[in-house]
């Protein structure tokens, strides 16, 4: 799957980018993105599971669950490491036009069988933390487009994360553009049973 990612990322050179990898130097988001995420949810849902628990799926209401015992201490503390967060991944941003990583940290999974661990480390079993390498972009606001750049030898898509500054919504779509452009995929399709 990472070869899938790199092989996809050398693309970019033969689009005219210049590619060096970095490592982000900031804090772990995960806990105060669990907590903005699942009181975000909670809010937002709460009067439909109390009305219609039929209506709303168990994963959701778990969530939601999780959101309503949250205090406002906890959602305070989770506010003040993303402003701390944002300055990081500011810092981290500014020398680069695009960053280019996987979309996912592993391949997909199956609905009833989510992924305990990727790499020998633990992945959240709530969801919203199983993105790992999505919502700090989602928590900055920073524009960002998946598109897919190969499947692996069982037939199961990867995807490539193109992100782009705040701000720059035209570079991030252009990049994705260019890039579908010299690799095409929408006659591409998984297979109907791959093996998981």
């Amino acid at each position: 799957m990472l070869a899938l990612a790199e092989a996809a990322a050398l693309q970019f050179v033969d689009l005219g980018c210049h590619l060096e990898p970095a490592t982000p130097k900031w804090e772990d988001p995960t806990g105060w993105h669990g907590v903005l995420y699942r009181s975000g949810l909670a809010v937002t849902h709460a009067s439909e599971l109390r009305e219609r628990p039929e209506w709303v799926d168990p994963t959701l209401a778990a969530i939601i669950e999780a959101g309503q015992q949250l205090r406002l201490g906890d959602l305070v503390r989770a506010q003040q490491a993303r402003a701390r967060f944002y300055d990081q991944a500011r810092a981290f941003i500014e020398p680069y036009d695009l960053v280019l990583t996987p979309a996912m940290p592993c391949v997909a999974w199956s609905h009833d069988r989510p992924p305990a661990e990727v790499g020998g480390q633990a992945i959240q079993p709530m969801p919203g933390g199983r993105w790992p390498l999505m919502f700090p972009f989602n928590v900055t606001g920073w524009p960002a487009a998946t598109v897919p750049c190969g499947f692996t030898s069982d037939g199961l898509p990867v995807g490539l994360q193109i992100v782009a500054p705040w701000r720059q919504d035209a570079r991030c779509l252009q990049a994705a553009a260019a890039f579908e452009a010299v690799q095409p995929w929408a006659q591409a399709r998984p297979p109907l049973n791959p093996s998981l």
